[in-house]
């Protein structure tokens, strides 16, 4: 038996690994852009961040509470509306009645005033300032 050399005929082009990979970027940004333009670029945000699991700031908007009573800020304790970002749905206060959302705004008062409102915020009341609203309800 003699060498024989298979030669196999090829039509087909060779497409390098980088040109594939360029390619699925392409679609990747363009569906990324189609989806931006068509349901608004700050809500396209809030569902990325949602689905990668980050998004919650309850613990800051605690925090921030927190110094801002303890700074006696009458200001950021009374007045500054904080969103609060839950990281998921939840049944909580958007502003005229209890539905599910993923964000609520509202002053540190108001978390202390109405907890039930803002599920798992738990502010606490700050007996070190009175907040001009709390004190003319107070008069009447």
């Amino acid at each position: 038996m003699a060498n024989k050399k298979v030669v196999i005929n090829k039509k087909a082009q060779n497409i390098s690994l980088t040109t594939i990979l360029l390619m699925v970027l392409g679609v990747v940004v363009l569906v990324l852009l189609i989806w931006g333009f068509s349901s608004g670029w700050s809500n396209m945000w809030d569902k990325i961040v949602t689905y990668i699991g980050g998004g919650s700031n309850i613990d800051a908007v605690r925090q921030a509470c927190a110094l801002a009573c303890s700074a006696e800020n009458v200001y950021d304790y009374c007045e500054l509306e904080r969103t609060i970002k839950y990281g998921k749905k939840v049944n909580a206060w958007d502003g005229e009645k209890m539905s599910e959302v993923r964000k609520s705004i509202a002053t540190c008062e108001e978390m202390a005033k109405h907890p039930d409102r803002y599920p798992g915020v738990n502010v606490e009341p700050c007996s070190s300032i009175t907040c001009p609203a709390e004190s003319s309800e107070k008069s009447k």
